[in-house]
């Protein structure tokens, strides 16, 4: 459907990647705060692609934020199991192709690392895209978004209004036309899932609004 992936590519280029937020919660001087995080015991849980497919995206943005931390036994935790739901998503060879062996050469390399990951991420939604599973690298996106938000907004509620919190501020208005092209894209989606998630993002729209 041309639409959708008309859609699809406008949303990616418009919007920042989760990573590029998470970097401005240490710099404004934030303790982190681990239990925001989804426990990666919970992956198991997961048992269909759809699930998988939002839960990959959820990680992601959770490993962001743990290696902006600097974290690093965590952060093998998280990438670990990323690359399972890659494969269990059939994009495991898209995500060893982008990484191979530099992911744990540069684990004590914040810049290097997140710039891995995010080819890695990349790599896994492309693979979707062309193989006609864009409702899945859109779950995807839509569990990468709102992770990301729910973690720069609870590190907001935290701060106290202590430290340098205008960028980080200025980051939440700044989503609302993100939102409205998260439900467009969803919508244009023919999976099931897709129509059921589009009304749990839709519950938050009006607070942006």
């Amino acid at each position: 459907n041309e639409v959708v992936d008309f859609k699809f590519h406008v949303f990616i280029a418009n919007i920042p990647s989760p990573l590029e937020s998470m970097l401005l919660i240490p710099d404004a001087g934030i303790i982190m705060d681990k239990t925001h995080l989804n426990p990666v015991d919970n992956a198991d849980k997961y048992s269909s692609n759809s699930k998988k497919a939002l839960n990959y995206g959820v990680y992601g943005a959770d490993l962001g934020y743990l290696t902006v931390y600097e974290q690093n036994q965590e952060i093998s935790d998280y990438f670990a199991t990323l690359k399972s739901m890659a494969e269990d998503l059939g994009a495991g060879g898209q995500f060893d192709k982008v990484l191979n062996d530099r992911f744990q050469k540069n684990l004590d390399n914040r810049d290097s690392l997140l710039a891995i990951m995010d080819k890695a991420f990349g790599a896994t939604e492309d693979y979707l895209k062309n193989n006609q599973r864009l409702e899945l690298a859109s779950l995807m996106l839509t569990g990468s978004w709102v992770e990301s938000q729910f973690i720069l907004i609870r590190a907001l509620i935290e701060a106290n209004g202590k430290g340098d919190l205008v960028k980080l501020y200025e980051k939440v208005p700044e989503q609302k036309t993100h939102l409205k092209s998260l439900i467009d894209l969803l919508g244009e989606q023919k999976h099931g899932d897709c129509s059921k998630y589009i009304s749990e993002v839709e519950k938050i729209k009006s607070p942006y609004d």
